[in-house]
């Protein structure tokens, strides 16, 4: 069975395999549950593009279930790339969706933080945040002629 051979290819024990959006047979329960808890945690680290790409990697399974695939094209012949979707047999997690979602949430946080800082320090500029600190932050500001 393929979905058995893809496990023990990848060191796994036969343990069922959590969907990914870019793994076709899924990855082993216990390797996406380190991989959802490591990228977390790393973007507590400064780095919340970590967030952002765990968000992306297990977006199935934070993404909402359309009512009717059907409206959305996600239905497929079964002569026309059958193999164009993750299998059947992967399945949704949920310690990988709570990081996942976590994820999300800390990225769209620190998107929302950095779009504000730069839409007002932009726009408002010194009128906004007066000359003195405006000097100070700016990185464009030349330097008091002396």
């Amino acid at each position: 069975m393929e979905i058995e051979r893809a496990a023990r290819a990848d060191g796994g024990d036969g343990e069922p395999l959590v969907a990914t959006v870019d793994a076709m047979e899924g990855l082993p329960t216990q390797r996406a549950r380190d991989l959802a808890r490591r990228l977390w945690y790393l973007g507590w680290c400064g780095l919340p593009l970590a967030w952002a790409y765990n968000a992306y990697m297990f977006w199935p399974h934070i993404a909402p279930d359309p009512s009717d695939a059907s409206d959305v094209g996600l239905t497929v012949d079964a002569d026309d790339g059958a193999d164009a979707y993750p299998s059947e047999q992967t399945r949704r997690d949920p310690v990988v969706a709570r990081y996942a979602e976590m994820s999300m949430r800390g990225a769209k946080a620190v998107g929302v933080v950095v779009v504000a800082w730069a839409v007002t320090f932009l726009l408002g500029g010194e009128w906004l945040v007066g000359e003195t600190l405006w000097n100070r932050w700016s990185i464009t500001a030349l330097p008091p002629l002396t």
